[in-house]
């Protein structure tokens, strides 16, 4: 497929997958396997994450690349949904683990077809993750604004979906190298959605040089969230390319979680992970002051700011 495939995993062991034939035998209702969950290790429960892999990836990817910040945060549980394999009508009709069908195989940008699709088209897993919100709710007894859901590429499309659908306002959603659907973006300015608007929690991060999902959209995305009140974390990624900008914004990601679901080992979170990405440099604020707190590995807001938006180097 000309779009790359979606995942901290590499392209190349992706592409051998493809070539291989990796995803035959896993079409809907065959050897089907399920999400990967994992527990809470200490006691009392406090919040719970929902993390959506991206375009013909698997949920062992994201799982394994982010095990240190899952046992940093013991008290937390972790659900990684799983996609189905769906034909992809821009390859043909090549069956691949994604959340959607793609309609063009052209790089994601405001106006192309993918950009516009229909809610229609992401029903299926919209309800999928409402499903693993309500359970991990009820297995934990966890308020809606101590859940969060984020996710990478098409997977942030379908987490803002599924998160400004859900009747109840959740604690943060996070969109890494993604967009916002056409539905999602009429929810939000049209104000339909308990998650967004004034007390929302939002990070959106995209590396710059990125040809499969264009920079602009999470220059829309953050321009229309913070249009209708919703506090934004932004971060952009100069010259990084997809996977790369994702990878990248993992720290920043994390501390966003910590401080939207109050954590109180967040620090010590921090710690723990070695979380010390490059030096940051805040050049935009729309309310109030902001600053980089990079010896955390962490963007801080004092009590006045809204919204802030920091370039990495």
């Amino acid at each position: 497929p000309a779009r790359t495939t979606g995942g901290p995993m590499g392209r190349q062991l992706r592409k051998r997958r493809l070539r291989a034939g990796f995803w035959q035998g896993m079409r809907e209702g065959e050897d089907e396997k399920g999400p990967l969950e994992f527990e809470p290790m200490e006691s009392p429960w406090t919040a719970a994450v929902i993390w959506l892999h991206g375009f013909g990836d698997e949920p062992e990817a994201w799982a394994e690349f982010m095990a240190a910040d899952r046992r940093a945060r013991p008290s937390w549980a972790w659900v990684f949904p799983r996609a189905k394999v769906l034909p992809q009508p821009c390859y043909g009709g090549q069956e691949l683990t994604a959340w959607a069908s793609f309609l063009d195989a052209e790089v994601i940008r405001p106006g192309g077809a993918d950009y516009d699709s229909s809610a229609n088209n992401f029903a299926k897993t919209v309800a999928l993750i409402h499903r693993s919100v309500d359970a991990v709710r009820a297995r934990h007894n966890l308020p809606a604004e101590r859940v969060a859901i984020a996710g990478f590429s098409q997977g942030a499309a379908a987490a803002a979906a599924a998160a400004l659908n859900y009747p109840e306002r959740l604690g943060g959603i996070g969109l890494l190298s993604g967009w916002l659907l056409k539905a999602s973006r009429q929810s939000v300015s049209r104000a339909r959605s308990p998650s967004c608007g004034p007390g929302a929690c939002f990070f959106v991060s995209h590396g710059t040089a990125d040809t499969q999902v264009a920079f602009e959209c999470a220059e829309e995305s953050t321009r229309l969230l913070r249009e209708s009140g919703a506090s934004v974390v932004a971060r952009a990624f100069p010259k990084l390319e997809h996977e790369a900008g994702a990878n990248a914004a993992v720290p920043d990601v994390m501390c966003f979680l910590d401080d939207c679901l109050c954590a109180p080992v967040a620090v010590r979170a921090r710690e723990e992970t070695g979380a010390n990405p490059a030096q940051a440099q805040v050049y935009h604020t729309s309310a109030g002051e902001g600053s980089a707190r990079p010896e955390l590995g962490c963007l801080r807001r004092s009590k006045k700011a809204r919204d802030v938006t920091v370039i990495v180097h």
